[in-house]
């Protein structure tokens, strides 16, 4: 299986953790950790793209 995260994997979790604190299924403070961490993947996705894929963590 391949590590890489695609823009559309991104913006599925994204649009699943918003209904879910819409829902009330996850709190606020959750939905901020959560979102922090698509904004993460978006940057990680982002640099691999323009460095050729050539990105340390």
């Amino acid at each position: 299986m391949s590590d890489d995260l695609t823009p559309e994997m991104i913006d599925t979790a994204e649009a699943n953790i918003r209904g879910d604190h819409r829902s009330g299924k996850i709190s606020t403070e959750q939905f901020q950790k959560e979102m922090l961490i698509v904004a993460r993947a978006r940057l990680y996705a982002l640099a691999k793209s323009q460095e050729g894929g050539n990105v340390t963590s």
